[in-house]
């Protein structure tokens, strides 16, 4: 099992000081596991994303769809060609929260800033226990603004015959993506 973390996020954080924001975007975190894919050798991976990891697993499969044998979204969005994780919000958070993002990304921010409160990250990630609200405030991350921001680019017919799984949970807009993994000529099983 292969547990990659993305430019800019967790333990690669520490490069976002010789990065510039604007060039950590969705290609570049897609491009992270292609190459962790293809330096590993790897073949009939199951990719699992969950939330915004749900563009980058969409983009992998467009790039190397003969190494993908399953698609697996938990709680993850499931978006459509040209789509940002920006333009998903509305229907998962909500219109303020999305509001929030697009003004975060419209005024520059090179990040989204991460949720520091133990009451925060409870209201926005529905985490109640203690120890995993101690975990999530001591290594949350901030998230990159152009990552939100850049759309994805969908049209391999190769990637739609990978057969999808999505896992959901008690957030809105689960009934968008069920309904966009049984789009003509997906393959979705439950």
């Amino acid at each position: 099992m292969f547990v990659p973390t993305l430019t800019g996020l967790g333990e690669r954080a520490h490069l976002n000081d010789r990065i510039n924001p604007a060039d950590i975007t969705l290609d570049v975190h897609i491009r992270d596991v292609v190459q962790l894919i293809h330096y590993e050798g790897l073949h009939n991976v199951v990719l699992v994303g969950h939330a915004y990891a749900g563009m980058v697993i969409t983009g992998v499969a467009e790039e190397c769809p003969e190494r993908i044998s399953h698609m697996v979204y938990v709680n993850g969005v499931i978006p459509s060609d040209g789509e940002s994780m920006s333009d998903q919000l509305i229907p998962v958070r909500g219109k303020e929260f999305a509001g929030w993002v697009r003004d975060q990304i419209n005024n520059g921010n090179g990040f989204l800033p991460a949720p520091v409160s133990i009451e925060e990250i409870s209201r926005r990630w529905g985490i109640t226990d203690p120890v995993d609200l101690a975990w999530v405030v001591d290594n949350v991350t901030p998230q990159p603004a152009a990552a939100m921001a850049s759309p994805i680019r969908i049209g391999n017919p190769d990637s739609e015959k990978i057969p999808k799984s999505f896992v959901g949970g008690g957030e809105s807009g689960s009934t968008q993506c069920l309904n966009v993994l049984r789009r003509p000529g997906g393959v979705f099983t439950q």
